[in-house]
This record gives structure tokens, sequence and C-alpha cells, in this order.
């Protein structure tokens, strides 16, 4: 025999197995949303005086949730749950699951923030309490402080079926919604489904959610934020709100400090502005470690801490009059990517780049913020490179959405729209659910770890249920090199205070 099978040699299989739990790690999830008072905020959210289901909506939606961290993102999927009756009770069907979901209009939608928004307070004290603080968003160069940050950015649900909304888009077709992540907790505090033809750049998308993400922020953090957005916020009506919520302390009121990092587009006054920069103006990036990296060269092979460079044009943009005060706009340049024709600048003749002696070849990109000048004892170089690594890492939003596609946002369920926004928001639940979770329960490594990690390493771990004096165990394999971490985060979430 082949040596390629002879770990199944002499194997049998059977159905003999005693109180065997699947995916017994997931319990930790349940724990969690019960013991942050998820479960109970949502209940009394979803009840209905004229209403008296079998399955209370809350445990339901939380159980949906649950599901969703776990991997599963179908409606079926609760069964995964509602088949290890031993551990978990009751739990609602899929058909149930479905109903509960039908039930939620988008009146029961802004209810649902509410009560999240009182259950996130409660959250953020725990963390604090565990931490000494709510943690610090990290770029390259070390930490932004007590900065919250909100990064709010749009991705696209692809369907194979002709659901409500879904429309085309740039050759794809689907829904188009929108998010806004905390980068400090991992968290997603606001999230809209939105049909497949919406506008990556709908001011007013942004605006009401970035309304609703601040509402979600306990009262005292809101005092000084970050917002951060790719090129779809580089609109007028959108900086002009986030300006307009600057306010000075005043007695008891500690005032609001917001301030905002937006991609901006290399158009025709970007481009003139970049051919008119001396050589001396540009400062190379900061790199990954936080220090300035070596600049790159066009004809000259890149090495591993080769960074391009980054200078302001605030200057030399005569067309900033129509925009908000305060507006300051950088732009850097790197070199293409492999195999790759960089775009000949707008706005600029490359006879009079030529005369000017600017270099071509270059891939430009630009951003703007509100961040105040440097002072005078600032060196501007290291302002202006830190202001650029701080806008370089806006692209951890891209992780939110990717780590979505894997906690049940890849899939919409249902044919009717506003099922989908239900679903969607409980998978922006199930986000919160796992940040919790690495917050308080976890250490080490699993503080960082992916979603998917999370699901192999422990949410899918199967455990045995055993019973004596009177109490429940469930026993985690001793040789599953990860018990010992299950068994400190059970310890640490059975530690917290029982809601009231």
């Amino acid at each position: 025999m082949h040596d390629s099978t002879r770990w199944s040699q002499r194997l049998t299989v059977t159905g003999n197995g005693k109180n065997v739990i699947a995916h017994a790690g997931a319990a930790a999830l349940r724990l969690l949303a019960d013991r942050s008072g998820l479960t109970q905020a949502l209940s009394h959210t979803l009840h209905r005086d004229d209403f008296t289901p079998e399955h209370d909506r809350g445990r339901v939606l939380t159980d949906a949730a649950v599901m969703m961290a776990d991997g599963g993102n179908t409606i079926r999927g609760i069964d995964v749950l509602r088949h290890q009756r031993d551990l978990y009770d009751a739990v609602a069907s899929a058909p149930t699951l479905s109903r509960a979901l039908a039930e939620i209009d988008e009146t029961g939608l802004h209810r649902l923030d509410t009560a999240r928004a009182k259950v996130r307070a409660r959250v953020w004290d725990l963390i604090a309490a565990r931490h000494g603080r709510i943690p610090a968003a990290l770029v390259p160069t070390g930490d932004l402080g007590q900065s919250i940050v909100l990064r709010i950015d749009a991705h696209f649900i692809d369907t194979v079926s002709r659901k409500e909304h879904a429309a085309r888009l740039r050759g794809r077709y689907g829904h188009h919604p929108m998010a806004v992540m905390c980068d400090n907790t991992g968290e997603c505090l606001a999230d809209q489904l939105r049909p497949g033809n919406a506008g990556a750049n709908d001011a007013q998308d942004h605006i009401n959610l970035l309304t609703r993400a601040i509402a979600q922020l306990p009262a005292r953090y809101r005092s000084n934020l970050l917002i951060t957005a790719d090129g779809a916020g580089a609109t007028h009506d959108l900086l002009d709100w986030i300006t307009a919520l600057n306010r000075p302390a005043a007695g008891d009121d500690p005032g609001m400090r917001v301030e905002y990092s937006v991609g901006w587009p290399v158009d025709k006054h970007t481009g003139k502005a970049i051919a008119l920069l001396p050589t001396q103006a540009w400062t190379p990036m900061v790199a990954a470690d936080g220090l300035p990296g070596t600049p790159a060269v066009l004809d000259a092979e890149s090495g591993p801490d080769t960074v391009g460079e980054i200078a302001e044009i605030t200057h030399l943009l005569h067309h900033l009059g129509t925009w908000p005060p305060g507006l300051r706009v950088f732009v850097r340049r790197v070199k293409p990517l492999r195999d790759t024709t960089p775009k000949p600048l707008k706005g600029v003749e490359q006879l009079e780049l030529d005369l000017q002696h600017a270099a071509t070849g270059w891939r430009y990109e630009a951003f703007a913020t509100n961040s105040p000048p440097p002072s005078t004892d600032e060196d501007p170089h290291e302002v202006t490179a830190w202001l650029d690594g701080r806008h370089r890492v806006h692209a951890r939003v891209e992780d939110h959405f990717k780590h979505g596609n894997t906690t049940g946002a890849k899939r919409l369920p249902s044919q009717n729209f506003a099922v989908n926004a239900a679903w969607y928001r409980t998978q922006a639940i199930a986000c919160d659910l796992i940040a919790w979770l690495q917050l308080l329960g976890c250490h080490g490594p699993l503080t960082r770890a992916e979603p998917k990690t999370l699901q192999h390493q422990i949410f899918h771990t199967p455990a045995t249920i055993t019973r004596g004096a009177r109490q429940r165990f469930l026993n985690f394999p001793p040789d599953w090199p990860f018990t010992t971490h299950i068994q400190a985060i059970f310890q640490r979430l059975f530690t917290l205070p029982i809601p009231t």
C-alpha cells in the first residue's frame, strides 16, 4: 500500500460519539454577547407588546451574529448552533431567523443602533478597565494617542441573482454598501446597505453614516476625532460638514476637535502644482518601521527600504478659495507598478515639464487634511512625512471588508432589500463581537488575529459535555495547542459583571 494512505489504515468511521459539541469555541462569543448586555438590549429593542414569539428576537439576532462570526454566511448556517442543544439550549431554526430579519424595518434598524450605542458605552468601560485606556490607533511612527479614528469606505457585494436594488457598477452586478470602522478597536460603528449603482462619492451618504458612527461613540470619546476616507471623501459638502463639527471647549463642554485626512484628485490643478515643485521640496516617506526610507530612483532597482517621496502643494493651488479653511494638500510620488506605464500629469504639457526639468515617469497620489501647519520648533519635512504615514494606514479599512467576507457579509440571503439590510446590520454586530472578544478575552497574538484565524483556532474547536456535581463541564481536547487559550478566554469572560 502506498505511504500516502497509511494514515487511513484500519480506520473505521462510526456515529457513536457521545455528547460531542462541534464549534464549541463559538460559545465564547455567545457568552460575551450575554455578559456585555447585548442580548438583553436587543431583546428589549425588538420586543413587541402585541406579539410573543417562541424564540426571543434578541436571542435570535445575537445567535445569528455568533453564527456569522463563526464563519456562517447563510441563514441555514444557524443550524450549526441549533444542533448543539446540550450547550446552547434552544436555538431558533433557519425559518425563524428569516422571519426575525423580515420583521426589522428601517425604524427597527435605527432602534438597533440606539441599543448598540448603549451596550458599546458599557463595553468601552470594560475595555478601559482592562487595558487602562481605549487602544490607540497605530501609525508607522507609533500611535495617535487619545484620538479616536473613524475610517469610512465603500465596497461591492457581487450577486448572481436578481435581488431588489441590485444593479451594475463598473462591470459588476450587486450592491454597493458603505461602512465606518473604529480603527482603535476594530468595531464596525455604522453600516449602510446601498443599491448597486450608488455613487462612491455620495457626500450625503458619507455624512449620514458618519453621523451615526459618531453617535455610537460614548460621549466622552467624541472630543478628539480623526476621520479618514479615500478620494471619494474629497467633496465640498463632506469637508464643510466635518469642519463645522469643530467647536472650542466652554465650561463643562470639552469641545470637539475633528481632523480629516482624505484622498485628493490628481487633476489639472494638482498636475500643474506638481510640475512647479523644486527638487528640495520632496521628503522621503516614512517606511513601515517608522524611519525615513531611501528615496526611490526611477532607473534603479528598488530595495526593501526604498520609499517614495512626499511634498506639500497647498501654496501652489490657487483654486482652494471655495474649500473650507485650513485645508492642506500633499502629493506623493512613487515608482509605477511593474510593467505599467504611468499616466501623464493632467494640465501639464510635456514640453513644459522638460523645460522645468521636472521628473516624469512617477505615479502620483494626493491627500488633503485640515491638520494645522507645523509649529516653529517642528521640522516641516518630518511633519509632512508623518501626515503621509498617518493617511496611508487608511488602507486598513480594506481589511474590515476582507474580514466581512469570512463573517457573513459576502452573501446577501434574500431577494428583499430590507431583509438584506437587516442581515448586513447583523454582520456589523458580529464584527463587534469579534473585536470585543479580542479586547476583553484574548491575550498575545490572538488580540490581533484575523477572524479566519480565530475561527480555525478557537471557534471551530470541538469539545465534549459531561455532567457532575450539578454542573456541566465543557471539555476541550487536552492536546489541542490552543486549549489553554480557550480556557483563559472563558475565564476572563466569566469574570465580566453580569448586566442588570
